[in-house]
């Protein structure tokens, strides 16, 4: 993640995790807020309203969804439907 990229590059990246994330995986959840802490890059986010999903995508680039179980969860075809490569 934050750390694999060059100091330069990082300064113009933003990663927004879903709070959602430790539902399922508090190993993963507890990994990711360490790595918050550490970069300032590294957004841990809660749920977001439709105002601030539309808000959001219209300053978005690129989405990764890094699910191993979900491959196709909704945040991807809202981005898709946003144009936003994924």
């Amino acid at each position: 993640m934050a750390e694999n990229c060059p100091s330069r590059a990082r300064k113009r990246i933003e990663f927004r995790l879903s709070s959602k994330i430790g539902r399922q995986d508090k190993k993963v959840a507890k990994f990711v807020m360490q790595k918050a802490k550490k970069y300032q890059e590294i957004k841990a986010c809660g749920e977001y309203s439709q105002k601030q999903i539309r808000e959001a995508y219209s300053r978005t680039d690129v989405l990764v969804c890094p699910s191993r179980s979900d491959t196709m969860p909704i945040v991807v075809t809202e981005a898709m439907m946003c144009h936003i490569p994924v």
